[in-house]
């Protein structure tokens, strides 16, 4: 068997050859540093983001520290609200309670205000009625007037016809006597006038009376006919009334409400308080230095007893009827007399 001899490769076959490997390792060491340059830049970020989870870590750590405190702050917050609506809801049951009490007070008000509303309504209309006459005094006045300007004019006339001095004499009579006229109605339409301002004062007076009702209660002396007396505080006396209650006052009475019949009555004393000033001498008779609201009366009871005031609107057929009492400084604010108690009444 004849051995093969290998043939010595020829120089630009190597050369040939080689050529692949070393475009090869180039493409593979440019591949590799390509994919270093890649992991080194990858790491740097890698490096990066832990570095940010690091500090993300932290912030986390100290937010739920923040959490911690807020949650405990928030439970002793919901532990003194709780507390709080406790208590708050013992106030409102009181608030109720005493809103209960007060409508009832109200409601009594209100059936006091109804018959003062009344009241007023009927002074308005007296006002209204009297304003209207006003207006026809001054249509009148105004009338009369002219009526005088045009006879003026014509005896001015008559004047420079005539020269007779006795008819001079006679239209001068007659210019002063219409001219006194003119004075007189001209006083009539100033008392009228005073009338209705004394009115006004009246309405007010008693629109401040009703706004006082509406705050507190009343306090009165109730003297029976047969000489008995309850002194004591009520919500709803009304004058048309045939019956009101009466809540005792002093040492020894019962808080219950006393029911009070009008038809028993001698008269309703509305005081300042039950003792007075035992140092201060009441005005009985005269009126020095008040203002007198309506007319004046001198009232004389069936026991002999005699008071003196002023009233606005006294009716012997009504079951009673209002006086403001002489003296404004004394212990009594209003006296309401029982007619049937009356023996006599006389205008001053």
């Amino acid at each position: 068997m004849k051995k093969l001899v290998k043939k010595p490769a020829k120089k630009h076959e190597v050369a040939e050859l080689k050529r692949p490997t070393v475009r090869l390792k180039r493409e593979s060491n440019a591949k590799i540093k390509g994919l270093e340059s890649q992991v080194k830049s990858q790491a740097q970020e890698l490096g990066k983001k832990e570095d940010e989870l690091e500090r993300l870590k932290a912030d986390l750590q100290r937010k739920n520290q923040v959490i911690e405190k807020n949650k405990k702050i928030l439970f002793l917050q919901r532990k003194e609200s709780s507390s709080k609506v406790k208590e708050l809801e013992s106030k409102v049951k009181e608030i109720t309670t005493e809103l209960g009490k007060k409508e009832e007070d109200l409601q009594a008000s209100k059936k006091l205000l109804d018959e003062r509303e009344s009241e007023l309504n009927r002074l308005r209309e007296e006002i209204e009625m009297k304003s209207q006459q006003l207006t026809s005094k001054d249509k009148e006045m105004e009338s009369y007037k002219k009526l005088t300007e045009e006879r003026i004019s014509q005896i001015e006339t008559k004047l420079k016809e005539r020269e007779s001095n006795a008819k001079v004499k006679e239209f001068e009579l007659q210019v002063k006597s219409q001219a006194e006229e003119i004075e007189r109605r001209g006083e009539e339409i100033e008392r009228l006038k005073a009338d209705l301002q004394t009115k006004d004062r009246a309405v007010e007076q008693k629109k401040k009376d009703l706004s006082q009702l509406k705050k507190e209660r009343s306090s009165v002396v109730v003297r029976y006919a047969d000489g008995r007396i309850i002194k004591g505080y009520t919500q709803d006396f009304l004058p048309t009334n045939p019956s009101f209650h009466v809540h005792p006052s002093g040492p020894g009475t019962s808080m219950d409400a006393v029911d009070i019949l009008v038809r028993d009555l001698k008269a309703v004393f509305f005081v300042r308080d039950f003792l007075g000033d035992p140092n201060y001498q009441e005005r009985k008779e005269s009126f020095e230095g008040a203002k007198i609201i309506g007319k004046v009366l001198e009232v004389t009871f069936k026991d002999g007893e005699i008071i003196v005031g002023s009233s606005l609107r006294y009716d012997p057929e009504r079951p009673g009827f209002f006086l403001s009492p002489a003296d404004p400084k004394g212990n009594n604010l209003g006296i309401f007399v029982v007619s049937q108690a009356v023996s006599k009444v006389r205008y001053l």
